[in-house]
């Protein structure tokens, strides 16, 4: 498969998966809007959380599509993230993590969406599981 990670997106979805453990469901307010190239793959989220403080990994679980796209595919593939300059003390860890992978439908051009929801854990007077969900508005050109 012919996949991109793309710069673009990565900012803003880190950004929103950045925050996730710390202000919760407010960081993810919005749909993702994203462009992606016709009859190609893309990756379209990283899907993690990591802690400002020690730069580790918090674990996502019960990860799902909650809105298949109407004219495309999607599925969760494991893949190298950096955490890039926003991440402050932590830029420059590398995590393996889950992405979602989009791929239009052969010759397809024009909008397309899907959503997704997963649990993850925020360590903060023990451990509490919280549950996130994120719109996508893809535009396939």
């Amino acid at each position: 498969m012919d996949m991109q990670l793309r710069r673009g997106t990565l900012a803003a979805a880190m950004l929103a998966a950045a925050g996730l453990a710390f202000s919760g469901a407010a960081a993810l307010a919005g749909p993702l809007e994203t462009t992606v190239p016709r009859n190609a793959a893309a990756g379209l989220f990283p899907v993690m959380t990591y802690g400002k403080s020690d730069c580790g990994s918090y674990p996502v679980a019960e990860l799902r599509v909650t809105e298949k796209p109407r004219h495309g595919t999607v599925t969760f593939v494991k893949k190298p993230f950096t955490l890039g300059k926003e991440a402050g003390i932590c830029s420059g860890t590398r995590f393996e993590v889950p992405w979602l992978i989009y791929q239009p439908a052969v010759n397809y051009v024009g909008p397309d969406s899907v959503s997704i929801s997963w649990k993850w854990t925020l360590y903060s007077n023990g451990t509490i599981m919280k549950y996130a969900t994120k719109d996508f508005a893809i535009t396939v050109k």
